[in-house]
């Protein structure tokens, strides 16, 4: 039994090591890749920075003049839309900074203010959000013993999931024009759809 224990143990060790040389020789080959793509992205994007003008008017060259009647106004109403969500964003930004910074100093958190400015920045990145800190944290703070701070993070989390729920349809309607219904609709499609 013993002798079998070792040999299923060092067939797993083999497997463990396979994955994980594997995946580190897969992380190591995308690196010239990555490296790549960040260039030329920065590169690209100086050039056409510094040479919009001119490229707008040899774009206007080339493309019929039905072409420019059809996609201006699209790209004015492009930038119109990616204003309004980005005013949208940064107003539920602040608004969960200042739910933050009081929860977290009423809690006793040493710099709760600057803990607020990380986890509101957190907050407005896609897919992260509040949880992925402020969770963590009252596990940790149950874990010692601190049961009260521990049931104040946890409700923290659960204000803040709330108020942004609340906020974005609405904010995100307002500022792009359209009803906060059939904003929520579309935020919850897309979500269904892409994730």
């Amino acid at each position: 039994a013993v002798e079998r224990m070792f040999s299923s143990g060092s067939r797993i060790l083999e497997k463990v090591a396979e994955v994980v040389l594997r995946t580190a020789g897969q992380i190591i080959s995308g690196i010239p890749n990555g490296a790549l793509f960040a260039g030329t992205a920065v590169l690209s994007a100086f050039m056409i920075s510094s040479q919009g003008p001119q490229l707008k008017k040899s774009l206007r060259r080339w493309l019929p003049k039905s072409w420019e009647q059809t996609w201006q106004p699209a790209l004015l109403r492009l930038r119109k839309a990616l204003g309004g969500w980005l005013r949208a964003q940064l107003l539920i930004m602040l608004v969960t900074y200042g739910l933050l910074a009081v929860g977290l100093t009423v809690l006793g958190i040493r710099q709760g203010f600057l803990w607020a400015i990380l986890i509101a920045f957190l907050d407005a990145l896609p897919m992260i959000g509040t949880g992925i800190v402020l969770g963590p944290w009252a596990l940790v703070l149950l874990v010692q013993g601190k049961v009260v701070q521990a049931v104040g993070m946890a409700a923290l989390l659960v204000a803040a999931m709330v108020l942004r729920s609340a906020l974005e349809p609405k904010l995100l309607g307002k500022e792009l024009g359209l009803h906060p219904l059939l904003t929520l609709i579309a935020m919850y499609g897309g979500f269904r759809l892409w994730g």
